[in-house]
């Protein structure tokens, strides 16, 4: 997924990435330069970031599996249709 595509601008002429899929609806994780998730809120301030790792690089939409953790707010991302094993018996 094209990152560039998923920065939005609000009225007042900030930066910010985009936290689901339009029209759809399905929750957006970003990934920095160590693969480590990143929520919306956290990739738009660390877009600014003076290390280039710290950066968000890539988006991906989390239709499956398990929630992702935010490496650092910790904020629980859940997928779109949830873990498949959860209802494995």
């Amino acid at each position: 997924m094209d990152i560039t595509t998923l920065l939005l601008t609000d009225d007042d002429g900030t930066s910010y990435y985009e936290s689901y899929a339009w029209p759809s609806g399905y929750p957006i994780l970003y990934l920095d330069g160590h693969n480590s998730a990143l929520c919306p809120t956290c990739a738009t301030k660390e877009m600014q970031s003076d290390y280039e790792k710290d950066r968000p690089h890539s988006a991906f939409i989390h239709y499956e599996g398990p929630p992702e953790y935010c490496c650092l707010c910790n904020a629980v991302i859940e997928s779109a249709y949830g873990d498949p094993d959860d209802n494995a018996s």
